[in-house]
């Protein structure tokens, strides 16, 4: 199974802000998702 990472994991692993992760996932680069009542 593959491990998920939460925003703020993933800031941190990745040592950037919110904006860049955002954009990433947007253009398709890395894979989101959104945990059911997750209001971020």
């Amino acid at each position: 199974m593959e491990r998920l990472y939460t925003l703020k994991e993933a800031k941190k692993l990745l040592g950037a802000t919110t904006r860049p992760i955002q954009r990433r996932n947007k253009e398709g680069k890395r894979e989101a998702v959104r945990a059911v009542g997750d209001r971020g």
